[in-house]
């Protein structure tokens, strides 16, 4: 057993102000929801490949379980 969780949550905060809830799985894969989504989504292979390819520039990734500036 480890002590890791399935799947690591995030919020991503676009410069428009937008925000979408995402989990990041064990392997990399990732998908992003929204707020207030009526169901759509994103998924991508990688963060780094969800916030090249699909996320305007400036986008802010935060993590619920790391203190915030």
């Amino acid at each position: 057993m480890t002590d890791q969780p399935f799947a690591r949550p995030f919020n991503l905060h676009t410069p428009d102000g937008t925000v979408l809830h995402g989990a990041e799985y064990p392997d990399g894969r990732v998908f992003a929801i929204p707020a207030d989504s009526d169901g759509g989504a994103w998924v991508a292979l990688s963060l780094d490949i969800l916030l090249a390819e699909r996320m305007p520039a400036g986008t802010r990734i935060e993590h619920p379980e790391e203190p915030q500036p």
